[in-house]
């Protein structure tokens, strides 16, 4: 669950210290070491005076770059604010229950996390929707549970995979307040190595900004797991080409840079392999995707970056891995767009 005593400027991830979180220094608290000066009042006194003096402005100092390393405190009105999260299921990877812990732990991290970073829009992977009565209240269906813990929102679910009972898929939900849907949402499943047993797909939406009309393609995608590099980078080839045949009248605005329909492409990648995968690789360098966040940060517990955030025809204000919701197995990865 979020710290209760508010939020760091960035979220500090626990392992940098190399894992164990022990001895380390952040703002929720300073953990002194005297290493024996006690013994001596007079020297230790004048420690915490030089501590005082000189330790603390710095850390205030460091406190302003993290600010500027993540999301921008002053955003401009034209801000779009987008997270992913791949929720695992909300919960399910939790040993004690068979079928699932509670969802009730990360609705409520993607409740507090809307409000206090002011997110517009969210991306989910490994959602499920019930398609029959079962007397099991886990699993749900997902979406509407989203929705009831953000009024005023809408969303649309896009099916991957059916499980007895239940679908699994993914999600794009957004503020209604603030954006209205144009057209209707565009399932996208991959033919490229997606394995029976675990299929994975994505949903793309087109959102219009209420307060001018401005549009933005939101694509939010699971991409497959493994070592096959290959199978990625064609699924995200043909992401592209289902967007670019689902929306011919807006075919030549996504291709030409720069982009004059924007669109921000997110969610699990399933990037393993760091930069070198050849999916990353294709958006970033064949495509011209800005990434939001670079891979000099966690967003799995295993310790590899796997989600990821990137855009074109938008500029890219800051992003931030928020490391206090971990009821999943990844965390979310939260993003600040330019959308003028």
């Amino acid at each position: 669950m979020l710290h209760e005593k508010g939020l760091l400027p960035r979220s500090v991830d626990p392992t940098e210290d190399g894992g164990t979180g022990v001895g380390r220094t952040d703002l929720r608290g300073m953990k002194k070491k005297h290493h024996g000066l006690r013994r001596f009042p007079i020297l230790s006194g004048t420690i915490e005076r030089i501590r005082a003096t000189l330790f603390f402005p710095l850390l205030l100092s460091l406190a302003g770059c993290a600010h500027q390393l993540g999301l921008p405190l002053n955003p401009p009105p034209t801000e779009i604010r987008v997270a992913t999260y791949n929720t695992h299921f909300f919960g399910k990877h939790d040993a004690s229950h068979p079928d699932g812990k509670d969802s009730a732990a990360v609705l409520a991290d993607i409740a507090q996390l809307t409000t206090t970073l002011g997110i517009d829009v969210w991306m989910f992977q490994e959602a499920y929707r019930s398609l029959a009565p079962n007397p099991n209240p886990y699993p749900t269906n997902h979406l509407q549970r989203i929705l009831e813990v953000l009024p005023g929102w809408q969303g649309v679910y896009s099916q991957m995979k059916v499980e007895g009972a239940f679908s699994k898929g993914t999600i794009i939900a957004w503020n209604a307040l603030m954006f209205e849907p144009v057209g209707l949402p565009i399932a996208l499943q991959w033919q490229a190595g997606n394995s029976t047993s675990d299929p994975k797909g994505g949903v793309a939406q087109i959102l219009r900004r209420l307060q001018d009309s401005k549009e933005v393609l939101i694509v939010c995608v699971h991409f497959d797991t493994g070592v096959n590099v290959v199978t990625r980078k064609k699924q995200a080839q043909e992401a592209v080409a289902k967007l670019t045949s689902a929306l011919p009248a807006y075919a030549t605005l996504l291709q030409t840079p720069p982009a004059q329909l924007p669109w921000i492409f997110g969610g699990d990648l399933n990037t393993a392999f760091g930069r070198s995968e050849p999916c990353y690789r294709y958006l970033v360098n064949d495509l011209g995707m800005d990434s939001a966040i670079d891979f000099t940060v966690r967003t799995h517990i295993a310790g590899m970056q796997l989600d990821h955030l990137l855009a074109k025809g938008l500029s890219a204000l800051g992003a931030d891995v928020r490391y206090e919701a971990n009821d999943s197995d990844h965390f979310p990865v939260i993003a600040s767009f330019d959308l003028p």
